[in-house]
């Protein structure tokens, strides 16, 4: 897990958990249909399940999309509903090593990993039922990973991640404006008032065509990954960032920092033209380049594709088809959302009441306000931080170009006010 705090890239893959903070925080009654019970006796998935021509529902269920990230709620041996991230740029699906622990589920194997930033230690636990929207998958496998130092960064806990194992096995209808989740069996075909794109599937991760648009190239085309467990427009590997020359001469680029599962990562922000995937094209979007990452910034890939572009559309993953289809919803044709003041804050305390300045960019609008690393948030714009919550933090942060927002500060026992002028970065 990495996270550049100028974009809060919240990225989660295979070999890379990165975390830019645009990250869900308004919590959502979440249903685990297949799971519960029915007046009659009958389990939801059975009240749900309909054949409608070739397409077999198996649950609808509503969802957390905040910043483009989706959270469902998942049993792991029949315990109560645990939240998890729908993530398709991991590979293979994730339980916490605490909740794993919590759960009394053996760990075997375990192996100390390369990850961004520095090791980690990986185990397995096997043998699992694990029961997601649509029913349940009986004997599985999941990663036992650390992953818990990342509810600060995205301001809930959360107990694991589904990923490419699991997504292979049905078809996935995102609605992000909706706020919902529909499943289908594997054998459903689903038509589209929108584009059908292709998916490569190398490694159980997966692959799309996307093009790079810059004043000084028309089209820059590269492979990038389908990452739902990213924030970003799109995220790029060193590589493919100086391979293909996307940085127009002289432009300006932001340095930030990162945080990864195994430590530090180093990273910059950069404006492109536009960002093109199939006949649909999102407009002058910041995007970001991981320069260092303890050898995961360099990869054959170009990059990934995240929520920031992907939550403008209704998401199908037909990975059984090796496909996507993409239906444009209200925001598409929308500016993207950028971060307008320099500042990543991340949840403090055990409740998650207040928010810390993790970061703050050299001569941002926040740095310009005085606001210091450390600095406790207790209040923006009057409204407290435990109301907001992180993600209603980083909403503020991140509209109203040209806008003022009054931060009320804790700094070591001193309370400030701090007015922070909000204005692009880039």
């Amino acid at each position: 897990m990495s996270y550049r705090p100028a974009d809060r890239v919240f990225r989660m893959c295979r070999d890379c958990f990165r975390v830019g903070g645009r990250a869900a925080a308004v919590a959502a009654t979440l249903i685990l249909v297949g799971c519960s019970s029915q007046p009659d006796g009958s389990t939801a998935e059975d009240a749900r399940t309909e054949d409608v021509g070739q397409v077999v529902v198996l649950a609808e269920v509503p969802i957390d999309t905040d910043f483009g990230l989706v959270w469902v709620e998942v049993s792991v041996n029949g315990s109560d509903p645990l939240p998890f991230l729908l993530d398709t740029g991991f590979d293979y699906s994730v339980i916490d090593a605490g909740v794993a622990a919590a759960l009394a589920l053996p760990v075997s194997d375990p192996d100390t990993v390369p990850q961004p930033g520095g090791a980690v230690e990986i185990g397995l636990t096997e043998g699992v039922t694990l029961g997601v929207p649509g029913g349940e998958f009986p004997d599985w496998t999941l990663r036992a990973i650390p992953i818990a130092a990342a509810a600060q960064i995205v301001g809930r806990e959360f107990a694991g991640i589904i990923g490419h194992d699991v997504l292979a096995e049905r078809v996935w209808r995102i609605d992000y404006e909706a706020g919902t989740l529909t499943v289908y069996d594997a054998s459903s075909v689903l038509p589209t008032d929108g584009a059908e794109i292709a998916v490569e599937v190398i490694a159980a991760e997966p692959f799309i065509e996307a093009v790079i648009e810059q004043p000084h190239a028309a089209a820059i085309p590269g492979k990038f990954k389908l990452d739902t467990g990213s924030t970003d427009v799109a995220g790029l590997n060193l590589n493919f960032h100086e391979g293909a020359s996307v940085l127009a001469p002289g432009q300006a680029t932001i340095p930030v920092p990162g945080v990864a599962v195994g430590g530090e990562t180093t990273g910059i922000l950069y404006r492109i033209g536009a960002f093109r995937i199939g006949p649909y094209s999102i407009s002058s979007p910041v995007i970001g380049a991981t320069l260092e990452s303890a050898g995961f910034e360099n990869r054959a890939d170009a990059g990934t594709i995240g929520g920031a572009a992907l939550r403008q559309f209704t998401l199908t993953i037909d990975y059984p088809r090796n496909r996507i289809l993409l239906e444009p919803n209200g925001s598409y044709g929308k500016p993207a959302g950028e971060d307008l003041s320099g500042l990543w804050p991340v949840a403090h305390g055990d409740d998650f009441s207040v928010a810390r300045a993790r970061y703050v960019i050299p001569d941002s609008p926040a740095a310009r306000a005085g606001v210091q690393v450390d600095d406790l948030i207790l209040t923006v714009d009057g409204v407290p931080v435990s109301e907001l919550r992180l993600a209603g933090v980083f909403e503020l942060l991140r509209t109203g170009a040209g806008s003022t927002r009054v931060l009320r500060i804790d700094r070591a026992g001193e309370i400030l006010e701090l007015p922070v002028r909000l204005e692009p970065l880039l």
